[in-house]
């Protein structure tokens, strides 16, 4: 039996290209109805009020520095804030794909404050050994 070789370059790609042209289009069915939304999502509003007003907001990992944020809405995304002193606080919004607009007010808790070093020597004093009693 022959040995056939495979089809591979221009014929091949011709041919991938004219099928996908016919079932992506269906004009060869008559069908001029587009399925699906073509539209991309709506995009969503992100503000957040911080306390203190200095603090550094970042939604999905960018630095933003309005108070308020376009962002897309079917997507789960990331706001972190954090400033100098206070402890970081991360909030995940849920991508719910609607276009309402989301208000956070975000207030960090001070850093808890830390022992200060202890002063002086914790070491107990050395045991001295006394000497034995003798009996009378």
């Amino acid at each position: 039996m022959a040995k056939r070789r495979p089809i591979t370059g221009t014929p091949l790609l011709v041919a991938s290209a004219t099928v996908v042209l016919a079932v992506g289009c269906g004009g060869a069915l008559g069908e001029t109805a587009v399925v699906g939304n073509l539209m991309p999502p709506p995009p969503r509003s992100v503000c957040v009020d911080t306390s203190p007003a200095d603090a550094v907001v970042t939604i999905d990992g960018n630095v933003s520095a309005a108070p308020c944020v376009d962002v897309e809405s079917y997507w789960e995304h990331k706001v972190q804030v954090s400033a100098p002193g206070f402890v970081t606080q991360t909030t995940v919004i849920p991508g719910e794909g609607s276009p309402d607009p989301v208000k956070l007010t975000i207030e960090l808790a001070p850093e808890p404050r830390r022992a200060p070093p202890p002063v002086g020597n914790l070491m107990p004093p050395p045991r001295v050994p006394t000497p034995p009693v003798k009996p009378q």
